[in-house]
């Protein structure tokens, strides 16, 4: 795991208050992390100026990326 991926866990981990390894959960049960940190470079590359937003569940948690890269966790 790489990229994103790693941001992502690491955003909800500081949310949780805990190391990334302490997670009840793993972001490969909800979506492959080479797919998605494929899918994320691909719209950075096309379509920076995009609306669209690619958004999952993990962790209880809504995970937000932009075009852009931008990585928001509700």
């Amino acid at each position: 795991m790489s990229g994103y991926s790693v941001q992502i866990v690491q955003k909800v981990a500081d949310k949780e208050d805990m190391h990334p390894t302490e997670l009840d959960c793993t972001l490969g049960d909800v979506v492959d992390p080479d797919a998605l940190n494929q899918l994320i470079e691909s719209l950075e590359e096309n379509d920076e100026n995009s609306n669209a937003v690619l958004r999952f569940g993990f962790c209880g948690y809504t995970v937000s990326v932009s075009p852009a890269g931008n990585i928001e966790i509700h």
